[in-house]
């Protein structure tokens, strides 16, 4: 009778192995969006950012698998795993090295047929196909297929990777899907390019996404939002894809055209109250591409939430201004509400017309005033730099931030990006420079009549540095609770910020926070040790009110 037992049981494990086997394996993975360093380098000078829901494979993930029975998929955000071991203080170790060590772990333990790879920008590019000859290195026989902005962004650079096997091209869900049945019968695309857009037509029926199978309990332990403080367990969601407007530089129409398709305010209020039940969220962040396009959505989810008295922060990532008026700004804040950031881009009407944003500058001005009176934090967006712009304007830009005085200013530079207008004018006019990798928003990628790179990455930096930090007016007006979190946010997220540390230290030197401010002072100046030069030119153009040992300076420089 025993021994019977002992047959079945190993029958049954054996039987349970093979039907293991015989469901179809998928990975889909997301790259490090920052700067890989291939040397050893201590991991907390290479990672900076915030870590966010890879919402593009979880997307495109829980939708495949609601297609099939037999398909398991499993999701490997590399960008969570370089995040985590900056956290434990690995030392000596690259993004490079994390990035091998966690390949081979996947794959080895998972043996996919397909590993699907998303890249959402084209600054990161080069993660993304060093990430790919890693997979192939490590599991030649999976099949490669790529997906995300950059690749339908940069279709004439795909064929020259020979490690992708395929690219699909726009919306993922139904041409991945489309592909992966036709896979398991044995049926391969004839081109190494699907595109063939085809797109959801609803959002309503969308499956539930993964939360559990992407570990959700990792995102939520991480401040998600790199500027705005701790805001407690937060996640961020897309509701809407897709947006009608042209503006020259944005090249988001690339995936999603120029549609507006969103899901109900019933759908966007079931959802929130789901997550703040199951996973105890505190704060959502909407990264709806034009999340005030359809106002009466908007306007219904608020009263949805007002009427059943949710207790939850939420915020856009971006909003249309010119859509915002007193009543639904009152309305969101009793929602819940707490801060907006505003996609502005220039103080100029010229360059607001040519770059056809066509944000109406004095509607802004009393908007963030009455946000302000609302209680509201405010953030505001520009860019730098764009074909045609002179440095005169880009200073208005400047002094029209000044003038706003929101709490916090992203200063970005015109990045001509492939597939979008201003791309375009950048070659047909020669701006572009050779060899540099078009994608970084705070470096300069074209030269025009009217400006040098070099002259807008100076501007950039100058504005940040005396708008969000020496002249800020939360920081002039001593309203340090205001400005405090965010500081320290940044330095977490930037741990050799000089100028953001030195304003930390005035705050705690105010508040008679003595001891901490004696820990930070040590921390500054071990920075200014590093790099002397540097840290004086510093100190002498924001008039930094610093000094340190100057025999501790010398021998530091003799040693």
């Amino acid at each position: 009778m025993l021994f019977f037992e002992h047959r079945l049981r190993t029958f049954y494990r054996h039987y349970q192995c093979e039907s293991m086997n015989k469901r179809f394996q998928i990975l889909l993975v997301r790259v490090p969006e920052f700067f890989f360093a291939t040397e050893s380098v201590p991991i907390e000078k290479q990672i900076h950012g915030a870590v966010m829901v890879p919402l593009g494979i979880l997307h495109l993930g829980s939708y495949v698998r609601h297609q099939f029975s037999d398909v398991d998929v499993h999701y490997l955000d590399l960008h969570l795993k370089c995040k985590a071991s900056n956290e434990s203080k690995v030392s000596s170790v690259s993004v490079c090295d994390i990035v091998k060590l966690e390949l081979e772990k996947a794959l080895k333990d998972i043996r996919p047929s397909i590993v699907g790879v998303s890249c959402a920008f084209n600054a990161f590019a080069d993660n993304f196909h060093q990430t790919i000859s890693e997979i192939k290195r490590i599991h030649p026989d999976a099949i490669v297929v790529v997906g995300g902005h950059y690749v339908s962004s940069y279709l004439g650079l795909l064929p020259q990777d020979n490690d992708i096997d395929y690219a699909v091209i726009g919306e993922g869900e139904i041409p991945f899907t489309n592909f992966i049945r036709e896979f398991k019968e044995g049926i391969r695309p004839q081109n190494k390019i699907i595109n063939k857009k085809e797109y959801l037509k609803s959002l309503e029926a969308f499956p539930p996404l993964d939360y559990d199978l992407i570990n959700i309990e990792e995102y939520l332990k991480h401040e998600m939002n790199s500027i705005g403080g701790n805001q407690g367990r937060s996640l961020n969601m897309m509701t809407a894809r897709g947006c009608p407007q042209r503006c020259i530089y944005c090249a988001t129409h690339n995936v999603w055209d120029y549609d507006f398709r969103m899901q109900s305010a019933q759908n966007m209020f079931k959802q929130i109250v789901e997550l703040k039940e199951k996973y105890f969220v505190e704060t959502v962040m909407f990264v709806d591409d034009n999340f005030l396009w359809d106002k009466k959505r908007i306007k219904e989810f608020c009263k949805l939430m007002i009427d059943h008295q949710v207790d939850l922060n939420w915020y856009p990532s971006s909003v249309r201004i010119n859509s915002l008026d007193e009543e639904i700004i009152s309305l969101m804040k009793k929602a819940g509400c707490r801060s907006l950031l505003l996609a502005i881009e220039s103080g100029t009407k010229r360059i607001q017309k040519m770059i056809k944003k066509n944000v109406n500058l004095e509607h802004t001005k009393r908007m963030v005033r009455c946000l302000k009176q609302e209680g509201f934090r405010v953030y505001a967006q520009y860019i730098l730099g764009f074909p045609g712009e002179t440095i005169d304007e880009m200073k208005q830009t400047i002094q029209f931030s000044q003038e706003l005085k929101c709490d916090w200013n992203l200063f970005g530079i015109a990045t001509p990006l492939y597939g979008t207008e201003m791309y375009r004018i950048a070659v047909d006019s020669n701006y572009l420079l050779p060899n540099i990798s078009v994608g970084s928003f705070s470096v300069g990628n074209i030269v025009t009549p009217e400006f040098s790179n070099k002259d807008v990455e100076d501007l950039l930096q100058d504005a940040n540095y005396r708008t969000n930090f020496i002249d800020n007016d939360n920081f002039v007006n001593e309203r340090y609770e205001e400005v405090l979190p965010i500081y320290e946010s940044v330095a977490r997220s930037y741990p050799e910020h000089f100028v953001c540390k030195y304003m930390i230290w005035n705050i705690y030197k105010a508040t008679n926070r003595n001891e901490e401010a004696k820990v930070l002072y040590d921390n500054l100046r071990r920075l200014y040790l590093e790099k002397i030069s540097y840290h004086e030119e510093l100190i002498e153009r924001y008039g930094l009110k610093i000094t340190f040992d100057e025999m501790q300076v010398e021998m530091h420089i003799k040693g």
